[in-house]
Parts: C-alpha cells; structure tokens; sequence
C-alpha cells in the first residue's frame, strides 16, 4: 500500500469501491509511518479521496496530469473508473 520515496513515503496505490476502506488502508499505512514525512498522489475527480486527505491533514502542493499519445487515429478511449482510485501508484504507472 505504499513505497519509499526520496522524501517521503508514498501512500498508494489504494483502489477501493468504498470510503471507509480506504480510509481503514490510510490509517493503516499512516500508523506504520508515524513521525515520518508522507505524500499521497489524489486524483482531483475523486471527490471522496480529496476530502479524505484533508481530514488526515494533507495539503495540496503539487497538480497531477495525465498524458495519452496525440496523433493516433482512433485510438480506444481508456476506461478509467477514477471514482475508485484513492490514490496513485505513481507517474510511472500513468
């Protein structure tokens, strides 16, 4: 539920179909990391996670963006289900 970062631990990925478990995997991970700098990459169109991280003291210093090759012709549409995702594995991932 998380990765060493070169300033931080990285809370992520967290994929959940409900609020409250993923808030039980925050304050899981969050416990293991007590005193120690944490970052948590959130989707702004997850409402749920946004609040989340606030009520566990986040705050917003860095805005996320999602890239997708121009130039392909008809390309498929990608099927995200960004209401589930609470927090992201990384850039690296997409």
């Amino acid at each position: 539920m998380g990765r060493p970062g070169s300033k931080a631990h990285y809370f992520g990925p967290c994929v959940s179909q409900s609020r409250e478990h993923a808030c039980d995997l925050l304050t899981w991970f969050l416990a293991r990391h007590q005193h120690e700098p944490v970052y948590w990459d959130v989707l702004s169109v997850n409402s749920a996670a946004v609040d989340l991280a606030r009520e566990h003291g986040f705050e917003k210093v860095r805005t996320l963006s999602r890239m997708s090759l121009a130039g392909v012709a008809d390309a498929p549409r990608l099927d995200n289900h960004d209401e589930l995702v609470f927090a992201a594995a990384g850039f690296e991932y997409g």
